[in-house]
């Protein structure tokens, strides 16, 4: 869950303290959290973006709800797009597992993607590891403010928002791909989404430029991130803390065919 990031805080502030860069930019620095506009960096489209109605998408056999692969560990080892399952075969495996709303949750999705080209096949695996696709989930986290469908600290509130279900829906997972604006009163910063982490522009990782190596233009290690926060080496498997994580790796899954039912992860 993205709420991880609460019991990082936890821990001895020693541990937690950032480097601020001392680049230029940083000095007059206006992060892209929250901003729309945003879209994947075109250096890494090629290799992490295919639009869902591409007559190149993969079409691979769905692995089935009991296969779970433990081999991925460095972000060399994790699958390359030509090796997930196509989106509507995601989609087909995952769509009887979402409560309510699927179609106005599908569509969301496939306009998010099309516009920041994020592939939406790594949008709907975010959505399935948060909220296994429950529209109105409740908060969590510290103060309970990691919200929506994608968990997002400082979205509101499924109850607090106004507007029809549709329009709440592609908010909430807007808020979780792009992020959080400055001024928010629980994040008064802003937050990252997603697909700041997967850009990973220096303008954005100001206070933790050391991790820019590891993260840009990797889905694997940008969903670690999101997870975590700060990112150190090239093994998605461990954070900085030495705790074992299995997001980056249940995300890879996912896209596998994974679904998180029945013997599923035995690592």
């Amino acid at each position: 869950m993205h709420s991880t990031l609460f019991f990082l805080s936890l821990l001895p502030f020693s541990l937690a303290v950032p480097t601020w860069s001392t680049d230029p930019q940083c000095q007059t620095v206006q992060v892209t959290y929250g901003d729309k506009s945003v879209t994947l960096d075109q250096r890494f489209q090629k290799d992490w973006y295919t639009a869902v109605d591409s007559t190149t998408a993969t079409t691979q056999t769905p692995a089935g709800s009991d296969q779970y692969n433990c081999q991925y560990k460095a972000k060399s080892s994790f699958p390359k797009m030509s090796q997930w399952l196509s989106f509507d075969q995601m989609w087909e495996i995952n769509a009887n597992l979402i409560p309510e709303h699927q179609d106005a949750i599908k569509k969301a999705i496939v306009d998010i993607s099309s516009k920041s080209k994020v592939d939406a096949r790594l949008i709907l695996a975010l959505i399935m590891q948060e909220s296994e696709g429950q529209w109105n989930i409740h908060c969590t986290g510290e103060g309970e403010s990691d919200c929506g469908l994608m968990q997002m600290r400082g979205s509101q509130d499924v109850a607090s928002m106004q507007g029809n279900v549709e329009d709440t829906i592609k908010a909430s997972i807007q808020d979780g791909l792009y992020g959080i604006k400055p001024g928010n009163s629980v994040v008064p910063k802003g937050n990252p989404g997603y697909i700041t982490y997967l850009n990973a522009q220096l303008r954005d990782f100001c206070d933790k430029a050391e991790d820019i190596p590891f993260a840009q233009g990797n889905p694997f290690a940008a969903a670690f991130m999101y997870n975590q926060g700060h990112i150190k080496n090239d093994d998605l498997t461990v954070n900085e803390f030495g705790t074992k994580v299995e997001y980056a790796t249940d995300i890879a899954n996912r896209l596998m065919g994974w679904v998180n039912t029945g013997a599923g992860r035995a690592c």
